[in-house]
């Protein structure tokens, strides 16, 4: 097919994405914007045959890992014979990788023919404002009806309670953690962010849960308790003992819900992984209660091949890259640890974007003390403005790094890589739009499209 005609596609989904001038000006009008969102969420699905009650869903939400908690559980319902869609935001360099099914994403001519088959429900609101996420979602929903998926894991795209994703009633649901992000919409303090993650919670539908802060525990097992949700929590009902961790992954023991197993092989980078795949076993334990076909071999093949791009993904050697998009305080701390466990004395180069809706400051903080060199850059992405690199590189200055700073992505890099020793560990981190932007050198989007389409779409059913 033409590209041209999947870019097409593409800029039309764009066109929903809004300015800052429908950007709420006051605590009230927030509230009134949050409370419209899912009726209009539910009337454009209803125009579009409700397509989200033709199959079983999984949902996931929380602040930090619930991207990589998704893709660890598509992947297990994958090797449980299920066939399995996924829904994670933001993509990192095409928008194709929005909508997975069987770990591929759509191919670009079946998009063109989603687009195309949406645009009449799209467009005939009745004066009602679509948006960008909102538009994705129902499409997405819509796809994996069409390609009768056997279930669909959902990963929420902002906060929770008035996510667009809030639509689905699911099987199971997960709330990985609460941290701060996000605070200009969510609040700012743990339990008002905690509240937004805790409304994916439905009634009777149980919980799986990893969040640490007692505060904001206390949230989501007080919404639980509303709800008449149980509640499974990583540390108490449920836990890991980490055996191994290093360049080649995890070894893992788990156990609950009345089981235990040993020597789970994970493949991921990370003793936050292992945090993230021990939240998708106890997913895949509560399906496995309400009669799914989820062996232990099938969880212990999902929990080999799961990945994830991006996340502690090493894209070259000496010097080594990594690309991690740490962009909020909770994964930046969770990024210094992995590079402090798994590459431990060796110099470290950033080359680091964030986005201006979060916390530069303490996620800077906590990554660029004791690295050789911070080179500061921004990515650019339609609707989703960046700190400038001055700024940032004013930040880490104060911290007495040596800092650089260059606005094209591609050249920053370059400067990181000038610098690095054979020894060192260059990692780019921060926004995901930069993880994506610069993975484009080493897996080009173009590739990526390509595959998909020689794959074609999946046989529905079966």
């Amino acid at each position: 097919m033409s590209y041209q005609r999947y870019q097409e596609a593409v800029a039309y989904t764009e066109s929903f994405i809004r300015g800052p001038s429908d950007a709420p000006r006051s605590r009230e009008e927030q509230e009134a914007a949050w409370q419209a969102r899912l009726p209009s969420m539910a009337r454009l699905l209803a125009r579009m045959g409700d397509p989200h009650l033709r199959y079983p869903t999984v949902h996931v939400g929380g602040t930090s890992g619930k991207g990589s908690t998704s893709a660890i559980m598509a992947a297990i319902l994958r090797a449980a014979g299920y066939r399995t869609g996924l829904h994670t935001s933001p993509y990192l360099q095409t928008a194709a990788e929005k909508v997975c099914i069987n770990g591929s994403p759509i191919p670009p001519q079946d998009f063109v023919a989603l687009v195309d088959w949406a645009r009449p429900w799209l467009e005939s609101t009745g004066g009602e404002h679509l948006n960008y996420v909102q538009v994705w979602t129902a499409l997405t929903l819509a796809y994996f009806a069409q390609r009768q998926v056997d279930a669909a894991v959902v990963e929420v795209s902002l906060g929770g309670r008035y996510d667009y994703t809030n639509v689905i009633t699911p099987a199971v649901t997960a709330i990985t953690s609460v941290d701060f992000d996000h605070t200009t919409v969510l609040g700012n303090t743990l339990e008002e962010i905690a509240w937004h993650k805790a409304g994916i919670v439905k009634p009777g539908v149980p919980v799986v849960t990893g969040v640490q802060p007692p505060e904001a525990l206390a949230v989501v097992a007080a919404e639980c308790q509303i709800r008449g949700a149980p509640l499974y929590r990583l540390g108490q009902e449920a836990g890991y003992t980490l055996k191994r961790l290093d360049l080649c992954g995890a070894v893992f023991d788990w156990r609950g819900f009345g089981r235990c197993y040993l020597d789970l092989e994970l493949g991921l980078l990370g003793e936050h992984q292992v945090r993230n795949a021990s939240l998708a076993v106890g997913m895949a334990e509560v399906l496995r209660g309400q009669g799914w076909r989820i062996t232990e071999d099938a969880i212990r093949q999902g929990l080999r091949e799961a990945s994830i791009p991006g996340r502690l993904e090493v894209m070259q050697q000496q010097p080594l890259v990594i690309l991690d998009g740490a962009h909020n305080p909770e994964k930046g701390r969770t990024l210094r640890r992995a590079l402090e466990q798994l590459f431990p004395g060796r110099p470290l180069a950033l080359v680091l974007g964030i986005g201006a809706a979060k916390e530069s400051p303490e996620i800077i903080r906590t990554l660029a003390p004791g690295a050789k060199l911070v080179v500061c850059t921004a990515a650019s992405v339609t609707g989703k403005p960046a700190i400038l690199p001055q700024e940032l590189l004013e930040q880490a200055r104060s911290l007495g790094v040596p800092t650089t700073a260059h606005a094209d992505p591609h050249a920053a890099l370059d400067l990181a890589l000038a610098a690095a020793t054979d020894d060192a560990v260059v990692c780019v981190t921060g926004s995901l739009f930069l993880v994506g932007q610069l993975r484009e050198r080493w897996y080009p989007s173009q590739g990526i499209l390509d595959a998909a389409t020689q794959q074609g779409a999946p046989p529905a059913g079966g």
